[in-house]
This record gives C-alpha cells, sequence and structure tokens, in this order.
C-alpha cells in the first residue's frame, strides 16, 4: 500500500443443436473433441467440488447441497438448506469420500459422509461471529480452515478487523485462530475473497472493495512466515489438487488510459517458476474501463496438465499447461461463465453460468488425440 492505495507494480433447438454440434466442430480442428455429456438446471449454484472415489460432484445452491453422478448427472444425494439462508459453504476430504459444510447461520461443521449422507461429526465454533467466514478449505490430511472477517457496520461505511484463518483438526477437535491483520499490516478495508490451502502452505486471496485491487498472499503454517506472490487489479485463481500448481486469472490497468491487459499464469507454487502464460484478449463488445470479468473462471486438473478459462462471453478456452499449447475453444453457454471444475481424470470438465434465472450445469466430455 503507498499513499493509501494499492500500488500498481507489475504481475429453443437451435441452442440444443449448438451444444451439441458448434463445440465439436471447433474442437476437430486442433484434434480435440468436446461434446455435451449432460446439463442440469440449478439456481444460484455458489460452489462446485468433486468427490473421485464416487464418481460425483457437489453443487452448493441457496437449496442446499446437492450430489450428482458424473456418468449422466442423476442425483445421488442431498443436504438440504434452512430457508431464507446463504448458500453453505463446503469442503471436500478426498481420502474418505466426506463432506465439510459450514453452516453461517450456527457457526457450526458438519462431517457428512456422500455415500449415505451418515453424519459423521459436528462441532459448533465459539470463535466465530454469524456470517465472519468468506471461504472454507481442507489441507487434505486434518484440518479444517476458514477465512474470517468480522465486519463493523458504521453509519457512512464499514470496518474490517480480526482477518485471519480459524483452524480446526478433524482427528482431536480442537479449534485454534491466526489473526493475519498485525503480521502483514492488512487495513480495514480489506477482505478474504478465498483461499486454498495444503499441508504445508495456505494462499490467501485479498481484496480491497475501495480500490477495485486484489493481492494473493503465501502462509507458510510451519512458521507462519507471510509473503506475497502477485498484486493485480482482478485475480481469478485455480489450484491443481495433486500438484503445487496454480492458475491464475490477472486483469491489469495499463497506465494512466482505459485499456486493459488480461492473462492467465500458471505457476509451480514450489519453485516460483511461470510454467505458462496465456494472454486473452478483451471483449471488444464491452466498455473498456471497469470491466474485469473477462476471465471469470480457472481450473486445472489434478495434476496441473490441463487449464480451462472461462470468459464472460460463455466461451472456454483449453490449453496444456506443461507446453503451453492452445487446444481448442468452444462456447459452453450464453451468458458469463461463474465456475469450472475439472473431475479426477480430466477427461470431463464441468461449467455453471452466471444468470441464475436460466442457470445450468452442463458436464463436457474432452478427448484429446495423442
Amino acid at each position: 500500500m503507498r499513499n493509501g492505495r494499492p500500488s500498481a507494480s507489475h504481475f429453443g433447438i437451435v441452442m440444443l443443436l449448438f451444444l451439441a454440434i458448434g463445440p465439436r466442430l471447433s474442437a476437430m480442428q486442433s484434434n480435440v473433441s468436446v461434446r455435451l455429456l449432460f446439463q442440469i438446471a440449478e439456481s444460484d449454484v455458489q460452489q462446485l467440488g468433486i468427490i473421485p472415489d464416487l464418481a460425483s460432484f457437489v453443487a452448493s445452491s441457496d437449496r442446499g447441497i446437492a450430489i450428482y453422478e458424473l456418468g449422466g448427472g442423476d442425483q445421488a444425494g442431498f443436504i438440504p438448506n434452512m430457508p431464507d439462508r446463504p448458500a453453505l459453504q463446503f469442503a471436500i476430504d478426498r481420502l474418505n469420500s466426506d463432506i465439510i459444510v459450514y453452516d453461517g447461520e450456527q457457526s457450526s461443521i458438519d462431517i457428512i459422509n456422500a455415500e449415505d449422507l451418515r453424519l459423521i461429526a459436528n462441532a459448533t465454533l465459539d470463535v466465530l461471529k454469524p456470517g465472519s467466514v468468506s471461504a472454507l478449505a481442507y489441507d487434505g490430511h486434518d484440518a479444517v480452515a476458514l477465512a474470517v472477517t468480522d465486519e463493523l457496520i458504521f453509519p457512512d461505511n464499514a470496518v474490517y478487523e480480526n482477518t485471519g484463518l480459524v483452524f480446526y483438526s478433524l482427528s482431536n477437535r480442537q479449534t485454534s485462530r491466526l489473526v493475519l491483520d498485525d503480521l502483514i499490516g492488512f487495513p480495514a478495508i480489506a477482505t478474504f475473497v478465498t483461499f486454498a490451502m495444503n499441508a504445508e502452505s495456505a494462499f490467501i486471496l485479498v481484496n480491497y472493495p475501495g480500490y477495485d485491487w486484489y493481492e494473493m498472499w503465501e502462509l507458510d503454517r510451519t512458521t507462519g512466515h507471510l509473503k506475497q506472490t502477485v498484486e493485480a487489479a482482478y485475480i481469478v485463481p485455480a489450484f491443481a489438487a495433486h500438484a503445487d500448481v496454480t492458475a491464475l486469472g490477472l486483469a491489469f490497468t495499463l497506465g494512466i488510459t482505459d485499456d486493459w491487459e488480461y492473462r492467465v499464469e500458471v505457476s509451480d507454487l514450489m519453485s516460483e517458476r511461470v510454467i505458462c502464460s496465456v494472454p486473452v484478449e478483451p471483449n471488444p463488445y464491452r466498455p473498456r474501463f471497469g470491466r474485469l470479468d473477462r476471465i471469470s473462471a480457472v481450473a486445472l486438473t489434478d495434476d496441473g496438465t490441463l487449464l480451462a478459462i472461462g470468459d464472460d462471453e460463455g466461451k472456454i478456452k483449453l490449453w496444456i499447461t506443461d507446453t503451453c499449447t492452445h487446444l481448442t475453444d468452444f462456447v459452453a453457454h450464453q451468458d458469463k461463465i461463474a465456475g469450472l471444475v475439472f473431475p479426477e481424470n480430466g477427461k470431463i470438465l464441468l461449467s455453471v453460468n452466471a444468470v441464475t434465472a436460466s442457470q445450468h450445469i452442463r458436464a463436457w466430455t474432452i478427448e484429446i488425440d495423442s
């Protein structure tokens, strides 16, 4: 932060026919076949996740958490939400096929088996205030972490304090809290957007709403050391489940003009090496200034070798990351892509659009010629 603001350092029938044929024709030019496998009508989808051992995926909406089969989109289970409550947040324990659900109204965590919907454990986290959690993550071993910011409302503005992480151990049911305000000087205007975590590190995306500015920070869970890794006018992150690889969709303002530069950078988190940098063209039909959603969603396969980029027109781009090779583009929806996720083998891509009145989760099969 400089001078009170972030610095600018570097870093119908026709439709059905189109869905069935259009992507395939576009893809065959690059020896890639992309086909619509199924679609599910939903509303207010907030989050998608994968349960590999059950060949299923999970979608959270205002109705609750639905579990669908990847083979054909049949619903295999449902965890209802209470009326007039925001969507339930969740993380997935892939080893045990459990869903870790956070209820913001009750400040509680439920651990639910995804196969039979059996409640395995429940805990009320007294250190949390209702509505203070902005994101939830699981490290794949024992710890659940919640990104927390306490909001204080005043007549003219809102102030945020106690920005940090609350860790909950699944094995010993103990809770600890790490407040980050003092460690890196998060100002009262900073809020968490999302984060991801493994056994060694937590990767935290922070937003400064008053300035339209984002920063990514890495927390060493052993030493508590924090370092900033990237900053930009807009950041959309994705993390590979089984590799230390991240993809960041970035938007940069170019000096004092109204122009923007967009790109997706795929990086090795251990070596801090950029593996692939993908430029993204601005939307020619939108005003240049303030349109930060050109890169609206990104996803990586578990091994980090295949990248999907969604944009504000409903188009998806596919890239091979290790060679930085463009595979194909195809139109998946008629409005902005709100979410993307790859199941474990990378042969299916799930997408969801942003307009809740006509929202669909669509599953696409991807076949790449060797």
